[in-house]
């Protein structure tokens, strides 16, 4: 860890000596980029998991996890439909290293490469259609398969009043539940869209 992040931190970390890549899985690194920029998860850039397999020297990025303030649903920050959120982060647990510093944000370190920045275009472009169809059908599908299980839930626990941590305020019903994510990913997909075919 201490190589990978020395080497990411470098003055030169995309010279073909010293480069980033040579610590870190690139393809994994863009699919955590683009789906923790996707749902808008301002916690995802300091709240992960890596792994390494057998043989291979490189740390890969995943599983993903800790989407409970994605999908705007964090006071902490006003409007995090048109912002990255690799740039919209927040300080380390006992405030001592802001969110730019080593060993705190390695996915803004990647975004300052244009060849990265460039991997992450041509992946959106590739999966960009399957992920929002898979979105849409999820939001218009699922609600009306759970549809009992739905108010059941409700009935037993009426949690649309419920104030959580650092969240929005809730959604009245479910239905304005669905509605709200349908339109956050709405916006989102227009705003990454036109973010990331803008880069070269």
């Amino acid at each position: 860890m201490s190589q990978a992040e020395t080497a990411l931190w470098s003055g030169n970390f995309t010279s073909d000596e010293n480069n980033w890549r040579n610590y870190w899985d690139e393809p994994s690194a863009v699919d955590f980029f683009i789906v923790q920029e996707l749902t808008g998860n301002p916690d995802g850039f300091t709240s992960i998991y890596l792994y390494k397999e057998r043989g291979i020297d490189k740390f890969f990025f995943g599983p993903v996890w800790d989407f409970d303030k994605a999908y705007n649903n964090d006071n902490r920050r006003a409007n995090l439909f048109n912002d990255l959120m690799v740039h919209r982060g927040f300080f380390t647990m006992d405030g001592s290293k802001p969110w730019n510093e080593p060993e705190v944000n390695w996915h803004g370190r990647m975004w300052e490469d244009p060849r990265f920045r460039r991997a992450v275009r041509d992946r959106w472009n590739n999966k960009k259609n399957e992920l929002r169809l898979a979105a849409s059908r999820i939001l218009n599908d699922e609600p009306q398969r759970m549809e009992h299980s739905i108010s059941a839930n409700f009935t037993r626990w009426d949690v649309s009043e419920q104030a959580l941590y650092d969240a929005m305020p809730a959604p009245a019903t479910y239905e304005q539940g669905i509605t709200t994510l349908k339109n956050y990913i709405n916006v989102r997909f227009s705003y990454l869209d036109g973010l990331f075919n803008s880069e070269q």
